[in-house]
């Protein structure tokens, strides 16, 4: 064997035994994914993580912002606090060149064995915004849209596989007096003429459809995707007799909250 072929021996032998030492490495290798990892060599199977789809609500009452606990006078001369309000928000859709991007986290109908978008949230009076799921998408975007109420998927019988702490199951859903399942419910306190507390729940009968165009963010890869609304409590009691019957102001209200949200 000649020199020349002798003095490239030791360095095949340590080539070899560096490539049997290598470990192949596992991560994200979607690039929409926040953690997109080029430079693994192995997909992971649940380690990426997406885009959240956000509302930010901004609360106001006409043109202040609104708290609640605040002291509130309506037409009628009655003065009022809203205790606090919850309602329901589903079927959100993102449009991105005209394409329905729907979230990614899923629940089950055990009875038809459907598989649906986890799109139904509880929005709150004293908070300012709701995460609507995960999508796997960044850039511009055309429209968000949204329903105000429950869509008619989420009451059927059926939905049993759902995460801890949804908003569908039985202790935390939005339930009447009666205990049946409400769209929203408005818990408000009378202060003068009288001093009561009433309780107005809205029926799931109430739907109402969104469009958000213009206050949509653009993104970069793996950054959260927000749409902004405003929230006007103004709007709900404020021409409403509160010492009407119960129905009368629950028809009322129902009707006001048509025009409670803003979006733009």
């Amino acid at each position: 064997m000649s020199s020349d072929v002798l003095k490239f021996i030791p360095i095949i032998l340590l080539t070899g035994i560096l490539s049997g030492c290598y470990s192949r490495t596992e991560g994200c290798l979607d690039s929409y994914a926040a953690n997109f990892d080029v430079s693994s060599d192995d997909a992971c199977s649940t380690c990426c993580v997406y885009p959240s789809l956000i509302l930010s609500i901004q609360n106001r009452y006409g043109d202040s912002a609104f708290h609640q606990n605040d002291t509130l006078i309506n037409r009628f001369g009655q003065k009022y606090i809203i205790l606090g309000m919850r309602y329901y928000m589903s079927d959100f859709s993102l449009y991105q060149n005209n394409n329905d991007l729907t979230v990614r986290e899923v629940i089950q109908n055990t009875l038809t064995g459907e598989i649906i978008p986890d799109e139904i949230k509880i929005a709150k009076s004293d908070e300012s915004g709701i995460k609507c799921g995960t999508v796997r998408t960044y850039g511009s975007f055309d429209s968000i849209r949204f329903v105000m109420g429950i869509d008619g998927k989420f009451l059927e019988e059926g939905l049993t596989t759902l995460p801890a702490g949804h908003v569908l199951e039985k202790q935390n859903r939005i339930n009447d007096a009666q205990g049946n399942m409400a769209a929203a419910g408005i818990r408000y306190k009378v202060i003068s003429p009288v001093d009561t507390i009433i309780n107005i729940f809205i029926s799931t009968d109430f739907k109402l459809q969104y469009t958000i165009r213009d206050s949509i963010s653009e993104t970069r890869q793996g950054q959260p995707i927000t749409g902004k609304i405003i929230a006007d409590y103004q709007q709900l009691l404020d021409d409403v007799d509160l010492l009407a019957p119960y129905i009368e102001i629950r028809n009322k209200v129902t009707e006001n909250c048509r025009r409670f949200l803003i979006v733009r």
